[in-house]
């Protein structure tokens, strides 16, 4: 079990904080998969993930930590939302690939919880035991999914602009981290430490680029009239080979009639 306890107010107020940042989180992914107009572009892998972390942490809340209530709120609520994520995403893609998603989800998400849930029913014995697996398992992908930023963190150093990047989704997963680290120090709860220093640690870097790279305008404008140049370079160059074509048949059709006159 956990050492958090209810009746200590510095426990009870980080708690609060952490389900509150969390909640304000999980706005962001309904709101980029509402925008999507093209549902092929939406990354669907983030969904993926999101059940099967907090899919773990959930289990580990219902089963062994169920005096830990800001665990049990902020994961099922994040299983829900990921959940109806993914069915929105099924319901508006291709029928191929929706099978594709599918079996990923049976594989990846079914079969990691088939995983984890098998060795603690039937291996591994002892309370703490199956706590500590269940608990270094829920870690383990939580860091996995967090780390899954540096794909956006190296698009931003070689695009050299931060439309990626969104600031408030940065400062809520800082607060976030914050509230996760205090509550594993005040509470003795050691399984979240480590995804909260991975979290602060992507937090800051993503802070640090945004601060030091353009957001929009400056990277998309010469994008934008280098296409439009291109475009216009294309136009000229179908447009003098149809002049050849028409001066070559001019000429041609010009020694036509002289040989017959």
């Amino acid at each position: 079990m956990s050492g958090f306890n209810i009746e200590e107010p510095a426990q009870l107020t980080i708690g609060f904080v952490e389900i509150i940042c969390s909640l304000a989180l999980f706005i962001d992914p309904i709101l980029t998969f509402w925008r999507t107009t093209e549902i092929q572009n939406y990354k669907v892998g983030t969904s993926l993930r999101g059940i099967l972390t907090h899919g773990a942490w959930l289990y580990l809340a219902i089963q062994f930590d169920y005096d830990a209530f800001w665990l049990l709120t902020t994961n099922a609520f994040g299983v829900c939302v990921h959940l109806a994520i993914l069915g929105g995403y099924m319901f508006r893609t291709t029928p191929t690939l929706r099978m594709k998603i599918l079996w990923i989800f049976l594989f990846a998400d079914i079969g990691g919880a088939c995983i984890v849930s098998i060795p603690v029913a039937s291996l591994i014995h002892g309370a703490q035991r199956r706590t500590d697996f269940v608990a270094l398992c829920a870690a383990i992908l939580d860091c996995i999914s967090t780390l899954c930023a540096i794909g956006a963190v190296w698009r931003v150093l070689k695009e050299k602009h931060t439309s990626e990047l969104k600031v408030f989704v940065l400062i809520g997963q800082s607060l976030l981290a914050v509230s996760l680290i205090a509550l594993s120090s005040l509470s003795y709860y050691p399984y979240i430490l480590v995804p909260g220093c991975v979290l602060m640690l992507m937090s800051i870097v993503q802070l640090v680029l945004y601060l030091i790279y353009p957001h929009e305008a400056a990277a998309e404008l010469p994008a934008a009239s280098l296409y439009r140049r291109q475009m216009q370079c294309r136009r000229m160059k179908r447009f003098n080979k149809l002049v050849e074509c028409d001066e070559h048949y001019n000429s041609k059709r010009k020694v036509q009639l002289r040989n017959k006159t």
